[in-house]
């Protein structure tokens, strides 16, 4: 029981987390909006990840937003680079806690902290951008900008 309390307690920190960096992440790209809305824009659109399809997601956070005035564009922009912040810290959340929980061997430690560097190589803007536009071309989907600055990006990612 003490252990399903405590797995309840970590998804609640995480889907607030999850909800307070989608909301710096629009304030970051200009498209203020509240802490409440923001919850209620996670918490409205993430059901639709576990449908077949994967685009129910996508489609109910523009839905949602734009009726909260945003623009496609912007909503477009900040799913990517969601993903893109939840792929790369995810990993590095992994690794670390692999590193805590396994054997001590220099190749593991070694490994993680290349991974690391390279985390926050890749988040940086510039790289990002060409990275996703890359992927955007091969699905071919159009391109997108991102302009964050790499402080913000630092930011954003430790949410």
């Amino acid at each position: 029981v003490v252990l399903l309390v405590i797995s309840f307690i970590a998804l609640i920190v995480h889907f607030l987390s999850y909800a307070k960096s989608w909301q710096e992440l629009m304030r970051a790209m200009g498209s203020s909006i509240s802490f409440a809305q923001s919850t209620w824009m996670i918490a409205t659109t993430q059901i639709a990840k576990y449908m077949p399809g994967r685009i129910w997601y996508m489609l109910g956070r523009v839905y949602v937003g734009k009726k909260q005035k945003m623009t496609g564009e912007t909503l477009a922009v900040s799913m990517i680079l969601e993903t893109c912040l939840l792929l790369i810290t995810s990993s590095v959340i992994f690794l670390m806690c692999s590193m805590l929980v396994g054997t001590y061997k220099v190749v593991n430690i070694l490994a993680s902290f290349i991974l690391l560097v390279i985390a926050i190589v890749v988040i940086n803007p510039r790289i990002l951008n060409w990275i996703t536009n890359f992927v955007l071309r091969i699905l071919k989907k159009p391109g997108v900008k991102i302009t964050l600055s790499y402080m913000q990006m630092l930011k954003l990612s430790i949410y």
